[in-house]
């Protein structure tokens, strides 16, 4: 007698479509990761609000790797209380900020004169034009 019967199912291979792994979700002021239409990646980090404004910093690269390494470090820097730059501030608006928001509240007014008098006569004159986020 015959064991297999013509209604048990065959030994088909069905295709299972594969899941993609789920993604960790970044967290509240980690920055967004994104690929744009024209196949660059860009990051974008939030700074906070600023007279109500939302202000925020993007950095474009080829890969994701690239713009995640900028993320990150511009994320450090954030933490330790660097503000990430434009590439059109120059050394003296920076200086400036520096001075009244930095210093200023944290010594002596005769310190925070000497080393505004020392930004105003050695470096602007020397470096004041050139902008923040280039090298010297």
């Amino acid at each position: 007698m015959d064991t297999q019967s013509s209604d048990t199912k065959t030994n088909e291979v069905t295709a299972v479509p594969k899941v993609a792994p789920k993604k960790r979700k970044r967290g509240q002021g980690e920055g967004t990761i994104v690929k744009r239409a024209d196949g660059r990646w860009v990051a974008v980090l939030n700074l906070g609000y600023v007279d109500g404004k939302r202000k925020r910093k993007s950095f474009y690269g080829k890969t994701r790797a690239e713009v995640a390494a900028l993320l990150t470090a511009a994320h450090h820097d954030q933490t330790q209380g660097i503000t990430p730059t434009d590439g059109r501030l120059t050394v003296t608006a920076y200086l400036d900020r520096w001075l009244t928001d930095k210093v200023q509240p944290s010594v002596s007014p005769s310190t925070y004169r000497s080393y505004k008098d020392a930004t105003e006569k050695y470096i602007v004159p020397a470096i004041g034009r050139i902008r923040h986020g280039n090298r010297i």
